[in-house]
């Protein structure tokens, strides 16, 4: 794409070029490739460079361009990979407009050393939105999430390990804000509602602390959108999130909802797969098609129900002592209902001791009079029931529900599919 108007033209120098790029010269891969008050813009392809003038050679060839220049709008994508290099003053990498107070901050780092013992590494800074960085002489995660006041903190525990990519994923929604490092929640706190701005500055490595010794890729910052999606008769989502328990104030709350479904089917196939990272202390919801709005008791809340139970200890009456039992898989389906609440359910349920860390390929089908369980490709538990009454919308809900005071251990579940 050629952007007219612009006086300085695009100059492709090969791909491994030899010496300091100036503004508008590529092709480079990293800022370090560029003049000083220039950056290397990541295309996407067919993509123009923004302050210069010209058609790029080909749609993998990157430029050298100015800082004030390189604005993405509301949303920033860089792929990298960058080694953190202390920035300048008013020299951001890519400046933000309007951007969104609920928003997801994702990033990949691989540490080369701690951070210096003289002061903390910095990492990503977004003015008024977000910082991050790691503290002094280690490689722990610090985040801090701009509020309307006062700022929360994620202070994480463990140091990340030198040599290895970790994957960051950094969410404000709502009135909760979590983060995850390759695939597990190591934080989850309130947040209070975010200040919105016009603008907001992005520096990879924060010109007011010293950089942190890391290589960085695939940096995303995207708004995260509250509304939730409204299906007819089904739902499907690809993607693995995380279940993580929450207080809940009252026996209605049920979790975090993912989608609502006007008409549920009376016959039907839910699919998903699961995988569990820690010890279930209690037992702990994984998701279940719930009615909207009811007032029920939360044991009585829809059509089907997954959960997971905690390892007990069973008496044995042949024995002297007890016979402990693991975490199990188990279902509950309804076949009932009254208009409030659910009736004529039945449980279902896998032998077989859950292992921590391994994935669950699982389908429930309640199809013409008979429900079956398959976990992995065999059916494990199969019964017939009545027939059922039409369900008024419902929705689908994922996390725990039940403890008021202890939070659900992290489960990813993935692969959703309700039809």
């Amino acid at each position: 794409t050629t952007n007219e108007g612009l006086c300085v033209p695009l100059q492709f120098l090969g791909e491994d070029p030899t010496g300091v790029l100036k503004h508008c010269q590529g092709d480079c891969d990293a800022d370090s490739d560029c003049e000083d008050g220039t950056v290397c813009f990541q295309r996407q392809a067919g993509e123009s460079v923004p302050g210069c003038a010209g058609n790029p050679t080909s749609d993998t060839d990157d430029y050298c361009v100015r800082g004030e220049d390189y604005t993405h709008g509301s949303s920033y994508f860089y792929g990298g990979p960058h080694l953190i290099e202390r920035s300048k003053e008013n020299e951001p990498h890519t400046i933000l407009v309007d951007p969104p107070t609920d928003y997801i901050l994702s990033f990949t780092i691989e540490p080369l050393s701690t951070a210096t013992s003289l002061g903390k590494g910095s990492i990503i800074y977004l003015s008024g939105i977000a910082n991050i960085w790691f503290d002094a002489g280690t490689t722990k995660l610090k985040i801090r999430v701009n509020s309307n006041p006062p700022a929360i903190f994620h202070d994480l525990r463990d140091d990340l390990a030198i040599g290895k990519k970790h994957d960051v994923i950094v969410t404000a929604h709502g009135d909760l804000s979590t983060v995850s490092v390759n695939g597990v929640i190591l934080s989850q706190v309130t947040a209070p509602p975010r200040a919105k701005y016009a603008r907001a500055e992005v520096y990879v490595g924060f010109y007011g602390d010293q950089a942190a010794n890391s290589l960085i890729s695939d940096i995303l910052f995207a708004g995260s959108s509250a509304d939730v999606p409204t299906f007819q008769s089904s739902f499907s989502l690809n993607q693995e999130i995380f279940v993580f328990g929450k207080e809940r104030g009252s026996n209605i709350y049920r979790g975090d909802l993912l989608a609502k479904v006007v008409s549920p089917p009376t016959e039907f196939v839910l699919r998903f797969s699961f995988r569990i990272l820690n010890v279930v202390s209690h037992g702990t919801d994984i998701i279940k098609l719930a009615l909207l709005n009811h007032q029920c008791d939360w044991r009585k809340l829809g059509q089907v129900h997954a959960y997971v139970s905690a390892p007990y200890m069973e008496f044995d009456d042949y024995d002297d002592g007890d016979e402990p039992i693991g975490m199990r898989l188990f279902f509950t389906h309804w076949t009932g209902h009254d208009g409030k609440c659910s009736s004529g359910g039945k449980s279902y349920a896998f032998p077989d001791e859950l292992t921590i860390g391994k994935k669950y390929d699982v389908i429930f089908s309640a199809i013409g009079a008979v429900a079956t369980l398959s976990v992995n490709g065999v059916i494990v538990d199969q019964d017939i029931f009545d027939a059922p009454d039409q369900f008024p919308p419902m929705g689908v809900y994922v996390g725990d529900d039940d403890w008021t005071d202890t939070p659900a251990p992290n489960i990813g579940i993935s692969d959703i599919d309700y039809r």
